[in-house]
């Protein structure tokens, strides 16, 4: 794989799986918090989701990597549950990637050097040594919960003004595994809630069963759109090998209205030859 398209890839799945602990929107409350059962509070998460048929997104992505910051805008399309495709531009405007992801397929194409890549998720979990999938990033993306993954083996806590979801052992509902990586994937997960709405503000994520990652992401700047609230900035953390900061600030935002998710690769494009 070139650099750049490595760079690009990784960067898309931080977003994916990260968060920093510089700045937060935690609520403070005049009143010491009662204690929840986790079922109530999982219900309570659930009725306060985003919930949409189609999501446009312009957004404003900074990153910093070994001490190197790197800036540039983002336009984001998701049909739910099914399609994310973004563009990728440099601060100028001139589109440099457009992706397009599925449940089962990962495709890009780099319109500057005029090459593709088309394939699964299976690559960029070994070149991230970690392991994601299309429920997931797109729940990372909006400030979600992950649909698709048991809820039995949460505890419930309270944790600076805040309410805590805990759980050592979340797998992917069995209905829902498509392969054997989907089977053995168990996550360390940490969901903190703002009291007033059940907003996540917060999540911590590890997977259990391999050298595990700490990532975590903390949503803040929560506006209404729509009707529904919505946070429009978010900061990823991600510590590996090397340390990785984004932060990742939405301007437009547009729900359920008709989208357009072109991606047609030219017969003049070359098939990027990526080993693993």
């Amino acid at each position: 794989m070139n650099k750049i398209i490595s760079s690009i890839l990784g960067l898309l799945f931080v977003i994916a799986l990260i968060a920093s602990s510089c700045h937060s929107s935690r609520s403070m409350l005049k009143k010491p918090l009662k204690a929840k059962g986790s079922e109530y509070l999982l219900q309570q998460m659930e009725r306060s989701e985003l919930d949409f048929n189609t999501l446009s997104l312009k957004a404003s992505v900074e990153i910093i990597q070994e001490g190197k910051k790197q800036s540039f805008k983002a336009k984001m399309r998701l049909q739910k549950d099914s399609l994310i495709w973004i563009s990728i531009s440099p601060l100028l405007g001139i589109e440099f990637i457009r992706l397009e992801l599925t449940a089962d397929s990962v495709k890009l194409m780099n319109r500057i050097d005029k090459n593709y890549f088309c394939g699964d998720y299976s690559i960029v979990n070994r070149f991230l040594e970690t392991s994601v999938d299309f429920n997931i990033l797109q729940a990372l993306i909006l400030g979600n919960d992950f649909s698709y993954y048991e809820r039995a083996t949460f505890r419930a806590d309270i944790d600076h003004n805040e309410y805590k979801l805990s759980t050592a052992k979340r797998h992917k509902l069995k209905k829902y595994i498509r392969n054997s990586e989907d089977e053995q994937r168990t996550f360390l997960h940490d969901i903190w809630l703002n009291a007033n709405n059940f907003k996540i503000t917060r999540i911590k994520l590890k997977e259990a069963n391999r050298n595990p990652r700490k990532i975590e992401a903390i949503y803040s700047d929560y506006n209404y759109i729509s009707g529904q609230l919505f946070p429009t900035n978010i900061s990823f953390e991600i510590n590996a090998d090397k340390k990785t900061l984004l932060d990742l600030s939405y301007g437009s935002i547009k729900i359920n209205e008709e989208l357009a998710f072109p991606f047609k690769i030219s017969s003049k494009y070359k098939a990027l030859n990526i080993a693993y």
